[in-house]
């Protein structure tokens, strides 16, 4: 099998929501960046973060440039990982400003990867939806590629596949691809954890799109820690990639919060080895996505 690709999520659980009891998301940059090392050093070839944030009443949670940026160039200085965002950073690729606005970030902090959702996700105990249609994926692509930034597509259920397939192929895009197979998450996007699930939608991706999975608890989710784990590690036997953080599981075990990120990219990284999987490089990550 291929080495095993990790991507590690955001350390936040729930970086831009107000869920009744807050979280703060005013993370320090020195935080941020110990945060997304100490994973990759753990294992995980590709980061995937949101950016940092400040919150104020008036205006709610809002990136702070200049502190996304610095914590880009400050992962870049100390690993060699593969640099993703998500989250509203994505959703900037949707809107003529959000783009200007993006131009101007990776003039400065460039990315490898961000994140596309393909049709639609949701989180409905968080009061998160979005819904893009083809013709706004379609813009979204093209200026990825245009900036020489990989889109990751988030595939939540195999009418995704479509989205993808007919923007790729008007733009006549070429491989390698990268997608997010991603199950589990409460809304309307839902769609059971299983490894049935998961290739039913593997069989309909675009010829030479790699893939990853993920799953989610609560909050965003209702699998439990151990279910989760059972999960990925099905995936991993299979000889998929799969990506792990406490964006999308905060819990080690039940009832007990992982410590960080590092620890359970190291939980699933020790999985993997005692499967016989190697733990890719981000070289070797590098490599098989096609980044330089």
């Amino acid at each position: 099998m291929p080495p095993l690709i990790i991507t590690v999520c955001d350390p936040l659980v729930t970086p831009l929501l107000d869920t009744g009891e807050r979280q703060s998301a005013e993370q320090t940059v020195a935080a941020t960046v110990d945060a997304i090392v100490e994973a990759c050093e753990a294992g995980a070839a590709i980061t995937h973060h949101h950016g940092v944030y400040s919150y104020t009443p008036e205006q709610g949670y809002r990136v702070d440039e200049e502190a996304t940026t610095a914590s880009i160039l400050g992962v870049r200085e100390r690993t060699e990982a593969i640099v993703q965002m998500g989250g509203p950073i994505g959703g900037m690729l949707y809107t003529e400003e959000g783009q200007r606005n993006l131009d101007r970030l990776w003039k400065t902090a460039r990315l490898d990867q961000i994140s596309l959702v393909t049709n639609q996700m949701e989180f409905v105990n968080l009061g998160l939806h979005r819904r893009t249609d083809r013709k706004e994926l379609k813009t979204a692509v093209s200026f990825c590629l245009e900036q020489g930034v990989q889109p990751e597509f988030e595939v939540w259920q195999v009418a995704d596949t479509y989205n993808v397939r007919t923007v790729l192929d008007e733009l006549g895009a070429k491989p390698p691809f990268w997608v997010e197979l991603l199950h589990a998450g409460d809304g309307a996007a839902w769609s059971p954890a299983t490894t049935e699930q998961t290739f039913s939608r593997v069989a309909h991706l675009p010829e030479g799109a790699l893939w990853h999975a993920n799953a989610y608890t609560a909050p965003k989710g209702q699998l439990s820690p151990e279910t989760h784990t059972r999960f990925l590690t099905q995936i991993i036997a299979l000889g998929g990639n799969v990506r792990i953080g406490k964006e999308d599981r905060p819990e080690i075990a039940s009832g007990q919060e992982a410590k960080s990120n590092a620890e359970l990219v190291e939980h699933i990284a020790r999985i993997a080895r005692q499967l016989g999987r190697t733990i890719a490089t981000p070289d070797q990550a590098r490599e098989m996505l096609g980044l330089s």
